[in-house]
């Protein structure tokens, strides 16, 4: 049997593959074989010996999906609170921003939170790259913010970042992404 793990919410993908699964299976004995992101997905046989588990860390189109006609298929997506937090980040904002931020912390390790925030403030340095709406949505946040306070931001993110890297934050990463917040 072939059990397929992908989506958005790569941690809890990740996090859902059942223990014991090893990356190459026993000769004449039936086991749970993870594959992880396979770059031909039609070359994997379903063997009634070997339990698959095929995990990739991103979202696959419905064409992709196509390939794994016996597959049990399961998909994760990231939890909304996310972008309901992300989008909330502007300037003045700490009454509607914290509580999604504290949301948000219940359900994600701080790294992706912080990854996330990160990756707010590079789309709105570069909104461009961006569809129709997605790009409606930046224009609109980043019109909270002067352009050169974008960059003075984008820096702070990369100072905590360093900091925490290299053991110089006097607090945790999620002590230093709310008090970044709280300066907003």
């Amino acid at each position: 049997m072939i059990t397929l793990y992908h989506g958005e919410d790569i941690t809890a993908s990740r996090n859902a593959i059942p223990k014991g699964v090893v990356n190459e299976p026993l000769f004449g004995q039936k086991r749970t074989v993870l594959i992880e992101n396979p770059k031909n997905p039609s070359q994997i046989i379903d063997d009634n010996d070997v339990d698959t588990v095929v995990w990739f860390d991103h979202q696959l189109t419905p064409g992709q999906l196509k390939s794994f006609t016996n597959a049990k298929i399961q998909e994760f997506k990231l939890n909304q609170v996310v972008f309901k937090f992300v989008e909330s980040i502007v300037p003045k904002n700490q009454k509607e921003m914290l509580p999604l931020f504290e949301k948000y912390c219940e359900q994600e390790i701080p790294e992706i939170i912080f990854s996330m925030v990160i990756r707010q403030f590079r789309l709105m340095l570069n909104p461009e790259q961006l569809n129709s709406w997605q790009k409606d949505k930046i224009i609109s946040q980043i019109k909270s913010f002067p352009i050169k306070s974008l960059r003075q931001i984008y820096h702070q993110l990369l100072e905590i970042d360093y900091q925490q890297k290299t053991g110089q934050a006097p607090l945790d990463l999620k002590g230093s992404l709310e008090l970044f917040l709280l300066k907003l």
